[in-house]
């Protein structure tokens, strides 16, 4: 053989040998629930494309779901999915563009594809064609109402959508994770908690399998702006702190007051773009008629404590007993600036669990939330890093990170929030206080007496969605006021309030709005606010808590604290006139800064009564 010809044979020889057996064309994955998938970018989209084409969930209610895949990779396929919220439907989360923008800004269907996962966006029970259309309420609709995030419902929805994934060799059984926002991002940790169980209608529990049998849990849950005590959120009483975990009863007992604004807005929305249960046909669900009780007013008796005890038990994630498995890993992303549902939303859960949960604090949510772009894009990046550590994809990457991430809020609006601070515990993100003494008389509030303008002015529906507005203060009389020069630092936690009180009347309320002064033109920025239920002629010392916050007040600005009767319509104005005469007041407020003796900083500790 010529050499020229045999120095070819050897290098053929040699490609082919490293070059091996061709490679296997990698098969279509199965198509989801038996929809047809069509190219999106680089994704693969297969929505439910007609009302006959949705999928029966475990009681034959027909659930309107779409699913994305990766364009490439074999399944099974990590699995994430992805919840709405409350008056919304799939579409909140599905997005032809990646990156996307605002809140859902690499936090969409389309993303999470692109990184290896499939994405289940599903409309939840009573919402969008899950029933929740008009027109979308065919036979089967018959329990396709909404049933407020219900354990032993929507929560199932979500595990039968999954399971019947897995068995089509879609998901894969050991990758399983689930996030959302506000309603969504509440379902989400019940599922975190439920974790290898399923809730049956009766309220027992059984084991979590797929229909074929595999037994499945939950790996990673991402939950945003959630409650973890829907009681306690719709009728704040005042009585949790995050210095400790909270009891079974200490959202129901005394009965809250009903934050009004929003119970009306959401009522509006349920009946506007939901499917609501005829009065007096679903006890579990009877939304008009709980919502009619609360409108009735005070008092609030056995009937309301029974509603409560239903939305703790069912609707809620602290009410859950642990599972054998543990609590499934968990990052928990609460706003500072929430009106909705605060970040001692999240801190219920996280002093239950002792810590387990991871926490991303910062100023976004339900309107006051800032929700500026630039933190919104950390909060989904740290969203991402969780999702990827705990439930990795091929081609992901993790990055460590300690357990608690905080960013303080900055003003104005339009003013970039602060760096993204890591801590590896809550409590080490205030290691100081500021405790400051009212002083003075016992100052005397009546119910009767209200700053109006206030009440107005910072109303989160139809008052401001900016966390940073900032009004010139009234005077009215009937309110108790306290004003003090700051020594300049940052809050960082939730301030508290310790006082010795005595009602005359009621049921009330002792309503508290911190506010962050101007020194010369008094123009004040409301930084905190909260509510403490007064109960019938209550006397004695009380502690309690107002919502967090991370926010810097300069040296030689007010602090001034503004204690009254009544907040409308945020909170609902009690029925009963009451006065109640205050002394002894102390504000503590939790700061970044370390003890330091020159600015009266000192070492933070639960704040006691008395």
């Amino acid at each position: 053989m010529p050499r020229t010809a045999l120095v070819l044979a050897l290098a053929a020889l040699a490609s082919a040998v490293l070059a091996g057996p061709a490679a296997a064309a990698i098969p279509p994955p199965p198509p989801p629930f038996g929809h047809a998938c069509q190219p999106q970018g680089a994704v693969l989209f297969c929505p439910t494309a007609s009302d006959a084409e949705r999928v029966p969930s475990f009681d034959g209610t027909p659930l309107d779901v779409d699913v994305t895949l990766p364009g490439q990779g074999a399944p099974p396929f990590p699995t994430i999915v992805l919840l709405h919220g409350f008056g919304s439907s799939k579409g909140a989360f599905e997005s032809a563009d990646p990156e996307a923008t605002g809140d859902k800004a690499r936090y969409n269907s389309a993303y999470y594809a692109t990184r290896g996962y499939a994405v289940v966006t599903p409309s939840l029970r009573g919402f969008g064609r899950s029933c929740g259309g008009a027109n979308s309420r065919t036979p089967d609709c018959a329990k396709g109402f909404i049933h407020l995030a219900d354990q032993r419902y929507e929560a199932r929805d979500v595990q039968t959508l999954l399971g019947l994934l897995v068995d089509e060799g879609v998901a894969d059984p050991d990758k399983l994770a689930v996030s959302g926002e506000s309603y969504g991002g509440g379902l989400s940790l019940m599922l975190a908690v439920l974790r290898d169980r399923v809730r049956l209608p009766d309220g027992t529990f059984a084991p979590w399998t797929s229909p074929a049998g595999t037994p499945l849990r939950i790996a990673a849950a991402a939950p945003v702006i959630p409650w973890s005590d829907l009681a306690a959120a719709l009728l704040p009483n005042g009585r949790y702190r995050d210095t400790s975990a909270p009891s079974p009863t200490v959202g129901q007992a005394p009965a809250g007051v009903p934050i009004k604004s929003w119970l009306d807005l959401l009522f509006t929305a349920a009946k506007a773009t939901g499917f609501v249960a005829k009065p007096g046909s679903a006890p579990g669900a009877d939304l008009t008629r709980w919502k009619a009780r609360l409108d009735k007013g005070e008092p609030y008796g056995k009937d309301v404590a029974a509603i409560l005890g239903e939305i703790y038990r069912f609707h809620s994630a602290l009410s859950l007993p642990r599972s054998a498995s543990g609590v499934a890993p968990m990052l928990i992303s609460t706003g500072w600036t929430d009106d909705l549902f605060p970040s001692d939303q999240a801190l219920r859960a996280y002093t239950l669990l002792r810590g387990e949960p991871h926490l991303f604090l910062g100023n976004f949510g339900h309107p006051r939330g800032g929700n500026k772009g630039t933190t919104l894009a950390a909060r989904n990046a740290a969203i991402e890093n969780f999702i990827v550590c705990s439930v990795p994809a091929p081609a992901t990457t993790c990055a460590s990170s300690l357990p608690v991430a905080a960013m303080l809020t900055e003003c104005p609006a339009r003013a970039p929030d602060g760096a993204v601070r890591q801590f590896k515990t809550y409590s080490a993100i205030h290691p100081g206080q500021l405790l400051i003494r009212g002083g003075g008389a016992t100052q005397t509030i009546r119910s009767d007496r209200a700053d109006a303008r206030a009440d107005k002015a910072f109303n989160p529906i139809g008052g401001t969605t900016d966390p940073c507005r900032s009004i010139r203060p009234a005077r009215p009389r009937g309110q108790a006021v306290y004003a003090f020069r700051s020594p300049g630092l940052t809050l960082m936690g939730a301030p508290a309030i310790a006082a010795r009180i005595r009602v005359r009347g009621g049921p009330g309320q002792l309503v508290a709005r911190l506010y962050d002064q101007d020194a010369k033109s008094h123009a004040e920025r409301l930084i905190s606010r909260g509510v403490y239920r007064l109960t019938p002629n209550e006397h004695g010392s009380i502690v309690f808590q107002l919502h967090g916050n991370g926010y810097t007040i300069d040296r030689g600005r007010t602090i001034r604290l503004e204690l009254s009767g009544s907040d409308a319509t945020y909170y609902r104005r009690s029925d009963k006139r009451f006065t109640v005469s205050v002394s002894g007041v102390r504000l503590q407020l939790p700061t970044l800064d370390d003890p330091d003796a020159s600015r009266g900083i000192t070492r933070f500790a639960p704040l006691r009564a008395g």
